[in-house]
């Protein structure tokens, strides 16, 4: 697979990605995530979650970020394998008033 990646100078550089370490680059912050919220998961409360926004913000933007990656990765060759790069900024940002403080 290859990504392009868009530099201030006009030209744009392709390189080859893995995209068994991609996966695994999604897999990871959402398995992180999840066995987070799993220990939160209190059965006396009904399955409510209860946990500060600090404590899974690492984990969901990892995630976020490893999403939007993917999206750059793409094959002229396959149609159904298009570069999905300017859909990126629409994936939403967990906790918008932690990122605006950064």
């Amino acid at each position: 697979m290859s990504a392009e990646i868009l530099t201030d100078k006009p030209k744009t550089f392709t390189m080859t990605v893995s995209m068994n370490g991609l996966r695994l680059n999604i897999a990871r912050p959402f398995s992180n995530l999840a066995n987070t919220l799993n220990d939160n998961l209190k059965e006396e409360n009904d399955g409510i979650i209860r946990i500060e926004a600090e404590h899974i913000q690492q984990e969901m933007d990892n995630l976020r970020q490893a999403i939007a990656m993917s999206f750059c990765v793409y094959n002229d060759d396959d149609k159904s394998f298009a570069d999905m790069s300017d859909k990126a900024e629409e994936i939403p940002y967990f906790n918008p008033k932690e990122e605006e403080g950064d």
